[in-house]
């Protein structure tokens, strides 16, 4: 036995066997990548401005702790660009969290200032219900 390493040559192909891996080659381009990260990167997703995401939560402080001050829609936007600042920050990736705190932070803002009042319309009473009994 000799003690060199086996090496396997490829055999030449016919023309008739490179065509046909021609078209087997160029039918699977036309396919296209059948696996996933094959193909062109996908769009990372939009990135939604922190000011909009804070912008529920400074409405909802406004309106709640502090109604009597009657801060206008401008004054909460400029506190909310404020804020906003101070969060990217801290966070300068975004803020890290997902469409849930977002649903949960809007749903807060419309909610909350309501909270005092009934959750269903109540009917007037008839006139001279209250003299029925006399």
């Amino acid at each position: 036995m000799t003690d060199q390493p086996h090496v396997e040559t490829t055999p030449e192909l016919s023309q008739e066997q490179a065509a046909e891996l021609a078209a087997m080659d160029a039918a699977a381009a036309e396919l296209g990548p059948e696996l996933p990260g094959l193909g062109p990167e996908p769009e990372p997703p939009q990135q939604i401005p922190t000011a909009e995401l804070v912008q529920p939560l400074v409405a909802l402080l406004c309106v709640t702790v502090a109604p009597a001050w009657a801060i206008t829609e401008e004054e909460q936007a400029q506190l909310s660009g404020a804020y906003a600042a101070v969060i990217d920050k801290y966070f300068p990736d975004g803020v890290p969290m997902g469409p849930e705190v977002g649903a949960v932070m809007v749903t807060a803002a419309i909610v909350m200032p309501r909270l005092g009042q009934p959750l269903k319309a109540t009917e007037p009473e008839p006139e001279g219900a209250d003299n029925a009994d006399d």
